[in-house]
């Protein structure tokens, strides 16, 4: 998985960064059901940005499913 352009300067959080690159990535077909993301550790490091964050985007991500957004 190709990881997240994240834009520290931006009035969008970094957490709403990963979650709305996740869904476009979902949208284009990039992603398909069952497709193993990277580890929270590892796209931390990636993005240069902390674990806390990935998790939180990992919590609104499931979010997202258990309101039928994304499966």
């Amino acid at each position: 998985m190709l990881t997240p352009a994240l834009d520290p300067a931006s009035d969008v959080p970094l957490v709403r960064q990963i979650v709305d690159a996740l869904l476009r990535r979902i949208e284009r077909g990039e992603l398909s059901a069952g497709q193993r993301l990277l580890s929270v550790r590892a796209l931390a490091e990636a993005t240069g940005v902390s674990t806390m964050t990935v998790v939180r985007s990992e919590e609104h991500t499931s979010e997202l499913q258990s309101q039928s957004t994304i499966s």
